[in-house]
């Protein structure tokens, strides 16, 4: 019984937690979860925070700077230094002076003397502070890691954009797939009775049974058909939970379906405005061109001099003993200001402001050639979108059609005026009319929101 119990619990916990796992989004809870967990939209935001993170390492540059130093010296043997021998000639002088040497007597060569400065221990604790006071370089650094910030900013909005419109069509096609699938099986349930009906009908003679084969050859066919939806379903399926950055254990039921989705959302588009600015990748081309800007500035200010202040404290202590360290301090300490004017650098700077030029030729080129391809988008997803409203309209009529059509059919056939082959026909084409119904739903559910991309929206 223990036992029994012990499976019991453990079943129930394991189901609590698939059921924990399962989730239901609606589009755009998919879209926002998307936005959040998706890798490519996480390496966006990651990269968004390290430009941040860039512009607190330049600022630092021109902050106080201040470092502490302990240094420690044993000489085992002090150096020796050669000091030229002013002693000998006095030495000397007085001798000759005093008569004490014949003034005759050559005086001595100049020679050297050897001599050994300093104390076997030495111990220097210092403090270093320096502040750059004017660069203008640093400047233009400054203002360039935050305008870099922006850029990141549009970057991430970019990747945001694009994932959206991927887990849109993947939602999307899964909403198809499902639709197409509870189509077939409706249509699989009504073939079935209409196959029963038919070999009981054969049974008593009242009807040839290659009608109702073919029929059954007909009812084959179309679950072949679902068999192939629901690998493709599986497919679409696992495609979704990849763009949304779910995990493989997670469990996704949608909560939209394709007619709930609201269309019509770009109506509000004006269709024949020449705005390209709205455009995330024109205003990435924007900031990449005052960044180029700034870079031209920065190498222009570089011919101006940098100036910096620093100051510096020390405490020193000397003895023959490592025991005596620390018994006699002496201080020291000192101030100044530097300034360094550039006078020839082999032209780097101007060679750097001539790049900058070519930059900005090279961004001219792609904004005109950007605006280009941008109304050449917008034209390609008009003429779509336009076309698939059209055509949903028309599919629609036609599946009120077939549907009619096959209404009339079975009660035909059930009259006894009527064929297997023309049920199986009209059957077919109200399966048809469906399915090409619900691709031309998709495919204006995906040109609105190809449009509205288009267009900046």
């Amino acid at each position: 019984r223990t036992m029994l119990a012990l499976v019991f619990v453990i079943n129930a916990e394991l189901a609590n937690a698939q059921e924990s796992k399962s989730k239901s989004y609606t589009l755009k809870e998919a879209v926002e979860y998307a936005k959040a967990n998706n890798a490519t939209a996480k390496n966006a935001k990651l990269d968004e925070l390290l430009a941040k993170k860039k512009v607190n390492e330049i600022l630092a540059v021109g902050l106080p700077q201040i470092n502490a130093k302990g240094e420690f010296m044993h000489y085992f043997t002090i150096p020796t230094q050669a000091l030229p021998d002013f002693i000998s000639p006095v030495i000397y002088a007085n001798l000759v002076g005093y008569n004490v040497i014949p003034p005759t007597t050559p005086a001595p060569q100049p020679n050297v003397i050897p001599a050994q400065f300093g104390i076997k221990n030495n111990l220097t604790v210092s403090a270093s502070a320096s502040q750059l006071i004017f660069d203008g370089s640093y400047l233009m650094g400054v203002k360039a890691s935050t305008q870099y910030v922006n850029l990141t900013k549009l970057t991430t909005k970019q990747t945001d954009i694009e994932v959206e419109l991927n887990v849109r069509k993947a939602y999307y096609q899964l909403l198809l797939l499902d639709v197409n699938l509870t189509n077939l099986g409706s249509t699989i349930e009504m073939l079935e009775k209409t196959s029963h009906d038919l070999n009981e009908t054969a049974k008593v003679g009242l009807m040839e049974k290659t009608d109702a084969d073919r029929l059954k050859l007909q009812l084959s066919t179309v679950k072949l058909n679902r068999d192939r939806l629901k690998d493709a379903r599986m497919i679409a399926y696992q495609a979704l939970k990849l763009q949304m950055g779910a995990t493989a254990e997670d469990s996704i039921i949608l909560a939209d379906n394709l007619k709930s989705i609201p269309m019509g959302e770009t109506a509000a588009l004006d269709l024949a405005s020449g705005d390209y600015s709205k455009r995330i990748e024109a205003k990435i081309l924007e900031q990449q061109k005052k960044l180029n800007q700034i870079d031209r500035n920065r190498w222009q200010f570089a011919y101006l001099p940098t100036i910096a202040a620093f100051g510096q404290v020390q405490r020193n202590t000397f003895a023959q003993e490592t025991s005596d360290l620390g018994k006699n301090w002496y201080k020291g300490a000192l101030m100044g200001v530097t300034m360094t004017l550039p006078v020839f650098d082999g032209l780097m700077k101007s060679s750097k402001i001539q790049q900058t030029r070519i930059n900005e030729k090279k961004i001219e080129n792609g904004s005109r050639m950007l605006n280009q391809v941008i109304e050449i988008e917008r034209q390609s997803a008009r003429t779509k979108y336009l076309r698939s409203k059209e055509q949903l309209k028309i599919q629609e009529e036609n599946v009120n059609l077939a549907k009619d059509i096959l209404t009339k059919t079975e009660l035909k056939l059930k009259a006894g005026m009527g064929s297997t082959l023309e049920l199986t026909t009209a059957q077919n084409d109200y399966i048809t009319a469906q399915s090409a119904y619900l691709n031309s739903l998709y495919e204006i559910l995906v040109s609105e929101a190809e449009l509205a991309k288009a267009y900046g929206n």
